[in-house]
């Protein structure tokens, strides 16, 4: 399992920005990079949607030559997307943005990205049908979604363990569940909570770790028996990106 960290380009450059990161990444000790699509003025992708060949190609090599290519995505627009007086109903612009970050993930050289509803609201039905068309065109792709588990609350129809009953009834092989282990649903333990994801487990993050409440040999076993195969992401400041890198990959050897 690779570690990763999250992050977000400067919005006048992403080629560079991002490539400013990945040496940074590099120098903390990271082995790869989880890109945040940010949105523009009405939403929508913002600077992403610029990119031309020639800056993906730039930033294949630059992760090539510092050893931390971008493996994954988030669809971070969908918070200025997404908002309360947009209902599901009117998300058909939504899923050409998934479809959208999807061929990025794939021409980036990226496996999967995160994403969400937001806080649209709507039918179980108008929910399912977004997630439906989102796994496709990740499917077409040849790459993943992760819902973030934490945020289903956010779109009114229900919590952890509805997702969970939207994933198994979409059986979609290219949407999974994107989890976080700082926020384990109604107390229970992190490693517990990735057993109930089970396969469905997609993508993963992590803030400032908790060894004194959290048992990461646990946890790293769980997600060995579910057989996850994305990276340990940390969603944190860049202050403490070295640390908290060390400290996973103590923990890691720890528990082998």
């Amino acid at each position: 399992m690779r570690i990763s960290i999250r992050t977000h380009y400067t919005e006048s450059d992403v080629r560079q920005s991002t490539i400013a990161d990945m040496r940074e990444a590099a120098r903390a000790g990271y082995e790869a990079l989880e890109l945040c699509v940010v949105g523009g003025p009405q939403g929508l992708r913002g600077p992403c949607t610029d990119l031309t060949s020639a800056d993906v190609d730039a930033i294949i090599e630059a992760g090539e030559e510092t050893g931390v290519p971008v493996t994954s995505l988030s669809s971070d627009w969908v918070w200025q997307y997404g908002t309360a007086d947009r209902p599901l109903s009117d998300w058909e612009e939504g899923v050409e943005g998934l479809a959208k970050d999807a061929e990025l993930a794939r021409q980036i050289g990226a496996s999967y990205s995160l994403c969400h509803l937001a806080e649209s609201h709507g039918t179980w039905d108008e929910a399912k049908d977004i997630l439906a068309a989102a796994g496709d065109a990740a499917a077409e792709q040849g790459v993943w979604f992760g819902y973030e588990a934490s945020l289903f609350v956010r779109c009114g129809l229900g919590q952890f363990d509805d997702l969970l009953r939207m994933l198994d009834e979409l059986d979609h092989p290219a949407m999974g569940a994107y989890d976080h282990c700082w926020y384990p649903e109604r107390g229970r333990p992190a490693h517990v909570q990735v057993e109930q994801i089970g396969e469905r487990l997609y993508g993963y993050h992590s803030s400032l770790l908790t060894p004194e409440t959290t048992d990461y040999g646990k946890l790293f076993d769980a997600m060995k028996r579910v057989g996850y195969k994305g990276d340990w992401v940390f969603e944190i400041s860049w202050e403490h990106a070295e640390e908290q890198c060390t400290l996973l990959k103590e923990l890691m050897k720890a528990a082998e």
